[in-house]
């Protein structure tokens, strides 16, 4: 499998490279983990309900327990996870943070990803992970000075 590479903010890197192997399985597990339920438009069913789970929506969420039950099979289905070796769920107020391991194979390659993520709606410690995956492009309107 090839994919192109991110950078380390999660937006695409320049200029674009093809990557393989073991850093291709980490970008598919990172982006997996960033991606928000109902936002993939062929299965509104994958992606990890972050909002709904850190309490963003108003609601106080699912216990660490459940969450991680959820995110373990999220990672479970992305094609180059051989295993997850360890996954630790903890929620401090709006903060959700998780932490693991999982061991991966991808073109003959095999090794080991850790996992860090930290959904922070509010963004008490950072940008949550969900707001880097792209950066917009800032257009002034047409009437603004300078324009001609």
């Amino acid at each position: 499998m090839a994919v192109l590479a991110l950078d380390d903010a999660g937006n695409l890197a320049l200029p674009c490279r093809v990557v393989r192997g073991i850093e291709a399985c980490r970008i598919s597990v990172y982006l997996r983990m960033v991606l928000l339920r109902g936002t993939y438009p062929s299965d509104v069913d994958r992606g990890i309900p972050w909002e709904t789970w850190t309490g963003a929506d108003g609601g106080k969420g699912p216990s660490a327990l459940a969450a991680r039950a959820l995110i373990r099979a999220e990672l479970e289905n992305v094609d180059c996870v051989e295993r997850v070796l360890a996954l630790t769920v903890t929620r401090t107020g709006g903060v959700l943070r998780v932490v693991g391991s999982v061991q991966v194979r991808q073109d003959g390659e095999t090794g080991t990803l850790d996992l860090t993520t930290v959904g922070d709606p509010f963004a008490t410690s950072g940008a949550s992970p969900w707001y880097v995956v792209t950066r917009g492009i800032l257009h002034p309107p047409a009437t603004s000075a300078g324009v001609r």
